[in-house]
Parts: structure tokens; sequence; C-alpha cells
């Protein structure tokens, strides 16, 4: 896309003050590709615009930019009435990977909309600190499969050797997608001690086709990724 000229971005700082709610959405749709940092403290404000679509897309765009300050916005947005901001502020942060976003992240894990649960362990992924692990064994156990599965992923990448026991059980996960996710983090820990628990999942059937399920080729996968690391 085609950078917005300084005069352009101007514009759009201007027009977030405007009367109309979808004038206002645009141009923080519009700054958060700009890729102008005087957009920031604008948009910062705007995250009190009492249209909640307004303030999703200020989110998306302070993702964008980033930035301490952009940091400290999000942060609070986390606390937004409205689901989808939270929800938005979340992502944003996730992808941001600040480590000041760990508690509140750690607390999002526990919100009462699922979706923010689990944008919450995806974002977690990106934020190496041992102090997450403990919670995302717990949410492997959440009511909503795509919070487990998140959770795997996240264990995967940050949660090491004290997350091996949790993650063999989730192979047990009546969810297949949970299965898969939770083969793929072990494979990514690389502990043989989950080699018999995968040998296991591997010879999962389906019970129509009588062939192998997803959960099962990624198990197979995982195993051989395991003993070809501990040759």
């Amino acid at each position: 896309m085609k950078p917005i000229s300084s005069s352009d971005v101007d514009a759009h700082i201007t027009a977030l003050r405007d009367h109309d709610w979808n004038i206002r959405w645009h141009a923080a749709k519009a700054l958060a590709t700009a890729g102008d940092t005087r957009a920031v403290e604008p948009l910062i404000a705007a995250l009190t615009d009492p249209d909640a679509w307004v303030r999703w897309e200020v989110a998306h765009a302070l993702g964008n930019l980033g930035g301490p300050r952009a940091v400290e916005a999000l942060l609070a947005a986390m606390r937004d009435p409205d689901q989808w901001v939270r929800w938005e502020a979340t992502r944003a942060l996730g992808s941001l990977g600040d480590s000041r976003a760990l508690e509140p992240l750690l607390t999002a894990l526990h919100d009462r909309e699922a979706q923010i649960r689990w944008e919450a362990a995806r974002a977690l992924a990106n934020i190496p600190d041992a102090r997450a692990v403990k919670p995302l064994i717990t949410t492997l156990r959440d009511t909503e499969p795509r919070v487990r599965w998140e959770s795997a992923r996240a264990l995967g990448n940050i949660g090491g050797k004290s997350a091996v026991t949790a993650l063999m059980t989730a192979l047990r996960d009546p969810d297949e997608r949970v299965r898969s996710e939770a083969a793929q983090a072990l494979a990514n820990i690389g502990d043989q001690r989950a080699l018999p628990a995968l040998a296991r999942l591997a010879r999962e059937t389906d019970a129509t086709t009588g062939l192998p399920t997803s959960a099962a080729l990624h198990a197979q996968t995982a195993a051989s990724q395991i003993r070809h690391a501990n040759c």
C-alpha cells in the first residue's frame, strides 16, 4: 500500500475529531498504515471515542505504530467495556511482544469472553516469561477449544520441560485441533518423555474412513522431530 503523505496524515489526525463516527473510523484506519508517529498521541486521545468501532480501529492503529506510549494506551484499552476493543488491544499487545503486557494478559486469560481468552493465550506466546506457564497450563482445561489449542501452542513456545506433563494430557483432549497443537508443542520442546504418549495418538484413526486423523499425523511428525533432535 502506498504511504500517505504528510499533509494527509495531518488531515486524518484532524478527522479523528469529526462529528461523524464513520469519518473518525476511516481516519483511524488510514493512520494505521501511515507509519507516522505524529499520529500516536491523537490516536491515544481517540481511545476515549464514544463509538466502540472507532476505538477498535484506534487500538489496531496503535498496535501497528507501536512504541512505549502506544503500549501504555493499549494496556488501558484492555479494560474497555466493549469486548471487541479489548480483543483488539490484546491482539495488538501480542504483536508488539512488550513484557509490560504480561500481567494484563494473564488476567485476560480469565475474561468472560472466549475470544479474549484465546487472544491472550496467543499473545503470551510472544512474551517468553516463565510466569505465564502455570496459567497457560490451567487454560488447557478451558471450556472453549480454541483457548485450549492457543494455550498449547503458547506452551510449545515458552513452556519448556515444565509444560510436558500437561501437554501429554492434552494429547487426549476431545478436540482434534487441541490434540494436534499439543503434539506440535511437544515437538517444539523436544522432551523424549512425550514419545509414548505421541505413539498412542499416532495410532488414532477416523471412525468413518479408517484413515489416520490429522492429530495422528501431527503426532507422527512430532515423534520423528523429537527422536531426530535427541540423536
